[in-house]
């Protein structure tokens, strides 16, 4: 899913879904054996903008390649890149001298934070972020059940968004049902993206923050 070519100074692309707690990572060799004189990177992403690629970029540098583990962004040894200051790219490069092999690593989320679109057939009765009730933020009727509401929250990596709604029929596969675009998880992944707990009564407060068990 990368665009780009394949020269030195090539820009590439890389379009992905954002997943809180979530690694980039990228793999890259310089061939002349030294990343921080020789060679270098350089990335200007949605969530780690290049004004701060000094400090949101760790790396995990080699004289040989790379192995399975830290491609994925895991193992032990990462640390803050190295910054070359004014090297070929605005405002420079990371890189560790005398290594060929780099990964980079970073959790790209958006500063200003995601919103998710949401439909409940019948009412949202809460919606809690990080264990926090957000109702009173939610934008839209709360009570007309064909009714869009929208609801934004900061990037929180691991938080649980949880949309708490009652169908007034009391069948909410039949009669009723939840829909939901964010950001990080769009429409199209609506299946396979959202967990469930459901009951024929009012639920629990642990429930409503997406805790409990079931």
């Amino acid at each position: 899913s990368v665009a780009g070519g394949s020269a030195w100074n090539a820009t590439r692309r890389v379009t992905f879904v954002p997943s809180p707690g979530a690694y980039l990572v990228v793999y890259g060799e310089d061939r002349n054996g030294d990343f921080y004189n020789k060679g270098g990177f350089w990335a200007d992403c949605d969530g780690a903008p290049k004004s701060k690629l000094p400090q949101a970029w760790e790396s995990f540098c080699s004289k040989d390649a790379i192995d399975t583990p830290h491609l994925q962004g895991e193992g032990d040894g990462w640390s803050p890149a190295t910054f070359h200051a004014g090297r070929m790219w605005n405002p420079g490069t990371l890189g560790t001298a005398g290594m060929q092999f780099c990964a980079f690593r970073t959790r790209p989320m958006k500063e200003e934070g995601y919103s998710c679109d949401i439909k409940v057939d019948d009412y949202v009765r809460k919606v809690f972020y990080n264990g926090m009730d957000i109702t009173t933020t939610v934008a839209g009727d709360l009570n007309r059940w064909n009714a869009l509401r929208r609801v934004s929250f900061p990037p929180v990596p691991g938080a649980y968004v949880v949309i708490y709604g009652e169908d007034w029929k009391g069948d909410f596969y039949g009669q009723g049902g939840f829909w939901a675009n964010c950001d990080t998880v769009p429409s199209s992944d609506l299946e396979r993206s959202w967990e469930s707990y459901c009951d024929d009564h009012a639920l629990g407060v642990e429930y409503q923050k997406g805790e409990g068990w079931g």
